[in-house]
């Protein structure tokens, strides 16, 4: 039997995509110039996106690719230059799209194939990471200081901690409950 959803991909009471950052606490005079060279890839491929949950940076490109045999249209439900609907024959080449605002939860799904979706999530600053497979996740190079820790699943919605920090954020298992 093959896979029926990824909005619940949870294993020994740990999940996986869900998305982790930073919140109050920022200092936005220390947060480091984005690469815009970099950024993230959403991949079509067997009728799912890869990844289900992404996040980049505002300014940073957004790269949409099919990977399948088969027509897509990616159609992004956000506000100004979060929308976009676009045909994706197969074999087409990557298309990009460049996000000027920060945004949580922007939905992504297929106009084609109703069963995909994804979410995109754009961010000021880089200390956000997306949980692994295993509940893991990883958040590099914050600088000392007390933030909110935000942990927000479509379909359990967000949760919040407070964490100081001394060192870097190293990995850290994730347990969500929704409250």
């Amino acid at each position: 039997q093959g896979q029926m959803t990824e909005e619940y991909a949870v294993k020994d009471g740990k999940i996986a995509n869900v998305f982790v950052y930073l919140k109050e606490g920022v200092d936005m005079s220390k947060v480091p110039a984005a690469d815009m060279n970099s950024g993230a890839t959403i991949d079509q491929h067997g009728c799912w996106y890869t990844p289900h949950i992404l996040g980049l940076r505002v300014g940073q490109k957004l790269t949409i690719k099919n990977s399948d045999t088969t027509m897509h249209n990616i159609h992004g439900m956000g506000e100004g230059d979060l929308s976009f609907n676009d045909a994706m024959p197969a074999g087409m080449a990557p298309k990009e799209h460049t996000f000027s605002a920060p945004a949580m939860g922007v939905k992504i799904k297929c106009d084609v194939h109703s069963w995909m979706g994804a979410w995109a999530n754009v961010m000021e600053h880089p200390w956000y990471a997306v949980s692994n497979a295993d509940g893991s996740f990883a958040i590099l190079k914050v600088p000392h200081g007390k933030y909110n820790l935000h942990a927000w699943h479509e379909r359990m919605g967000e949760q919040t901690t407070e964490v100081p920090v001394t060192e870097t954020i190293a990995v850290a298992a994730l347990t969500f409950r929704k409250y």
